[in-house]
């Protein structure tokens, strides 16, 4: 969808938020895709802030896992054991907008390119547990 363009982005996300302050919307894959980063920086005008909800990695990969076969993303009659072991869930693909379900997880490599291109003043991770446990 990025190559949709920014303004088609805003009116699917923030068409009514005009005159708000704060803004956001929530996505897990802009963590883990490589070149998150850079087109987020490319896009905006302001310095944006980022809340990075961080959850464990192998339950976020085996809730993942559900997820996708509930909308249809993933054949169900494959087990979570045979997914992970496929080399496509340890991999990237940028071409085909694709990030590895146990690449996800690897919360530090993403946090560093985020880091390298805002500032750490900027990143603002939190952890899973201490989130619900806050509710």
């Amino acid at each position: 969808r990025y190559e949709r363009g920014l303004d088609w982005y805003a009116s699917q996300f923030f068409e009514q938020c005009d005159g708000h302050r704060v803004i956001g919307e929530a996505t897990p894959e802009y963590m883990a895709h490589p070149e998150s980063p850079h087109r987020i920086a490319e896009s905006l005008e302001t310095e944006p802030q980022f809340l990075f909800l961080l959850r464990d990695p192998v339950e976020r990969a085996f809730s993942h896992y559900h997820y996708d076969i509930q909308r249809g993303a993933r054949d169900p009659s494959r087990s979570f054991s045979e997914v992970i072991r496929d080399s496509d869930e340890q991999s990237t693909d940028p071409a085909r907008n694709h990030v590895g379900l146990l690449v996800m997880g690897r919360y530090l490599r993403h946090l560093k390119r985020y880091e390298q291109q805002f500032g750490r003043d900027q990143l603002h991770p939190i952890l899973f547990t201490d989130y619900v446990n806050r509710r």
